[in-house]
């Protein structure tokens, strides 16, 4: 019970910690993806994200670091 028991807990921290680590991904992709759709464009011209590295720069130049990870991480979290 004790082995099973250390291998559910580091497997929900190994989850927790890559979902921290990828949800400022997660977070462009979908601001990306919404753009397209209402612009009815994916051609990134006048994008306010043109891209995946130029739109986490402007979130977290924006809203600050907490911008990359504040929505969603703690039901991200809690998912984990």
């Amino acid at each position: 019970a004790d082995r099973v028991s250390r291998e559910v807990l580091a497997s929900g921290l190994g989850a927790a910690m890559t979902d921290t680590l990828f949800l400022p991904l997660d977070i462009i992709k979908l601001r990306l993806q919404l753009q397209g759709a209402t612009k009815g464009t994916l051609s990134g011209q006048g994008a306010y994200y043109p891209g995946m590295v130029s739109g986490l720069t402007r979130i977290a130049r924006e809203e600050g670091v907490k911008g990359l990870w504040g929505p969603g991480l703690t039901a991200t979290w809690m998912r984990a």
